[in-house]
């Protein structure tokens, strides 16, 4: 069986034998850094609403008997 995928760890030929660099405009630029920054914004804010909805007060343990009493007469 032959291996199909092959990789080059140099690359020899040099830029300049291209012929051509490419051109981005700078409003393509900053179309891209708009969309990344509200990637990154909205990934942020759906992690800070996870670690929220982590501690949002949903388990509750009640407190029973004797400690409600001793409690309330020190509240008192």
């Amino acid at each position: 069986m032959v291996d199909v995928l092959q990789t080059k760890e140099t690359m020899t030929l040099r830029s300049n034998a291209f012929g051509s660099k490419p051109v981005i405009s700078e409003s393509l630029l900053k179309k891209v850094e708009g969309l990344v920054k509200e990637h990154i914004l909205e990934f942020a804010n759906l992690k800070q609403n996870k670690e929220l909805a982590k501690t949002d007060g949903s388990k509750r343990s009640r407190i029973r008997g004797a400690c409600v009493l001793s409690l309330m007469l020190r509240l008192a």
